[in-house]
């Protein structure tokens, strides 16, 4: 460094000194500036649920016992016609599995009475309602992710594939 260059009355290793205190005040104010901020309190732990809490009913794996669904919500494999009788005053009788295909799986859903109430959502088709007797029973086809709901009743149709399906039914 040439000696002309220096501010007046000053030397070289006051203004490095100075320079340095400078750029560590300022690493300094830097570094306090992007310092993480305090990570939040752990969460406090929750109370177990009490005996007065009951549980959700979830239905056990899907089942190829028909007479299961009578006790509640059950799942169950069909693979071709098959009666599915259901618990009483869920305002179906039982489930009739006509066929199961690609397309999805015909059901007929039997209710006493002569009132029906019917919803889908999803892959059905052909839904219609027949009366006799007092008797009414609603025909349809659904596909695979189909949720049907007659009377009480919600049919989900889990799978539908190569001539076989998988229904979830859950009454009331």
């Amino acid at each position: 460094m040439h000696p002309r260059s220096l501010p007046r009355g000053r030397s070289v290793p006051v203004v490095l000194l100075t320079l340095a205190v400078s750029l560590a005040l300022a690493l300094s104010l830097a570094a306090a500036c992007t310092a993480p901020a305090p990570s939040p309190p752990a969460p406090t732990a929750q109370p177990a649920p009490t005996a007065a809490q009951p549980a959700p009913t979830a239905a056990p794996p899907a089942e190829d016992d028909p007479a299961a669904c009578t006790l509640g919500p059950c799942e169950i494999r069909v693979d071709g016609p098959l009666t599915i009788p259901l618990a009483a005053g869920s305002g179906v009788t039982e489930i009739r599995v006509v066929a199961a295909g690609a397309r999805g799986v015909e059901l007929v859903a039997v209710v006493p009475g002569g009132q029906v109430s019917t919803r889908c959502s999803g892959a059905c088709a052909g839904m219609r309602t027949t009366t006799s007797d007092g008797t009414s029973s609603v025909r349809l086809t659904a596909g695979a992710g189909a949720v049907v709901g007659v009377n009480d009743v919600r049919i989900d149709v889990r799978s539908a594939t190569g001539g076989k399906a998988v229904l979830r039914l859950t009454p009331g």
